[in-house]
């Protein structure tokens, strides 16, 4: 009987031994709630939500290259108004969508208008200079620009009498700001709607524009030129001379080398200070170039 009672001891014994075992690793794979986030608290303390994965961000696509690019123009009309251009910019990225942009050209301006009194006669003003600007560029392929900047004059003030002979002239030079801005926009792949205002302070000379160009070939770019035809309205002028033009325009752009060639010419009419209003024709060629 004692040897029965014995086994049966130790048998519980075992038994009791067994089940301690396996709760001790039970135990210790338990979280202790000491050592708990909150973040984790808090997900088990609400019994339907089920932990989500880290989210991943996509990579951040790489910043457009800087590049160079240069520019130039010049435009004229029949009745003795006229202006040239030409000189580098820079386009630096610098944020998604943000860029630093810079320019200088070389510049030249020149009009003439009725003089008035007894005299009669003309006034002829001739502005060759520098422009220097920089500012920013928000977007990419449709953007805005803003850009300020010294320009640097110097004027050449001419009074003739009405057989072309010189009464007076004088000659100054002048440091002023310039400034300017651009927007691009592209409604589908193949057209452009552009507008710019621009303001020398040298010459109190504010020149803007608003032009619309499609493409009608080779919209996949796979071959060597594009070709573009659109519209435009011009204003410009200062308080000796304001002009209206309207006009269409005509581009061609080697694809390879990047070089656009456009052409542009339409109807002009001025208003002068003194004098009665002219009309004709005007023409203009302008002149682009991204560098690589």
């Amino acid at each position: 009987m004692k040897s029965v009672t014995r086994k049966l001891m130790q048998a519980q014994f075992a038994a009791g031994l067994a089940v301690l075992c396996m709760a001790i690793p039970a135990r210790a794979q338990a979280p202790e709630d000491t050592t708990q986030s909150p973040q984790t608290l808090a997900v088990t303390a609400d019994a339907g939500q089920v932990p989500s994965s880290p989210t991943i961000l996509p990579a951040q696509k790489p910043l457009p290259a800087a590049h160079w690019s240069q520019t130039g123009g010049f435009e004229s009309d029949t009745h003795g108004t006229g202006y040239g251009f030409f000189g580098p910019s820079y386009v630096k990225p610098f944020r998604p969508n943000v860029s630093w942009v810079a320019s200088i050209n070389g510049n030249y301006l020149y009009y003439e208008y009725a003089t008035g009194g007894l005299s009669g006669g003309d006034t002829r003003v001739k502005s060759p200079g520098v422009s220097t600007r920089a500012g920013l560029k928000f977007g990419q392929k449709n953007y805005f620009q803003a850009t300020a900047g010294p320009g640097f004059k110097r004027r050449h003030i001419e009074v003739v009498d009405t057989a072309g002979n010189e009464i007076s002239s004088r000659d100054d030079f002048k440091v002023a700001m310039n400034m300017g801005s651009e927007a691009w926009l592209e409604p589908t792949g193949h057209s452009v709607v552009y507008g710019i205002l621009d303001y020398s302070a040298a010459d109190s000379y504010t020149w803007s524009r608003l032009a619309y160009r499609e493409q009608i070939s080779n919209r996949s770019w796979s071959g060597k030129f594009a070709h573009f035809v659109g519209a435009e309205v011009i204003g410009q002028g200062n308080h000796d001379i304001k002009s209206t033009q309207v006009g269409a325009n005509f581009e061609v752009v080697h694809v390879p080398s990047s070089v656009s060639i456009q052409v542009r010419g339409g109807w002009k009419r001025s208003t002068f200070l003194a004098g009665p209003d002219k009309t004709g024709p005007w023409f203009a060629i302008g002149f682009w170039q991204r560098l690589r």
